[in-house]
């Protein structure tokens, strides 16, 4: 990078297509190993729908991201809302521990 508020462009293929973008916080590996991810997920919903159609494939595999980032989601917040129970039983027990300490 030239200038620190600058960012150079990242090139990545999709399905034999090229594009340019600039992706703050991305390097380019990053980006191309997150372009694979996608790429394969498009041929796997290429396969099952049975369209060419690439518009309708990025929309969809946009949705199935969406779904997953949702779905993650929630199991993050079960699992945050899991550890601050515990960590509260945990440190009523240790209270209580202390109590009876000499």
């Amino acid at each position: 990078m030239a200038d620190s508020w600058i960012q150079d462009k990242i090139a990545i293929d999709i399905l034999g297509r090229r594009y340019e973008f600039v992706i703050e916080g991305l390097t380019e590996i990053e980006a191309n190993a997150f372009a694979r991810q996608v790429e394969e997920r498009m041929r796997d919903l290429q396969d099952k729908a049975k369209t060419v159609d690439t518009m309708r494939l990025a929309i969809l595999t946009a949705i199935l991201y969406a779904a997953d980032l949702r779905r993650l989601q929630g199991q993050h917040d079960e699992f945050v809302t899991m550890l601050g129970r515990s960590l509260r039983l945990y440190r009523n027990n240790l209270e209580e521990a202390l109590k009876n300490v000499p």
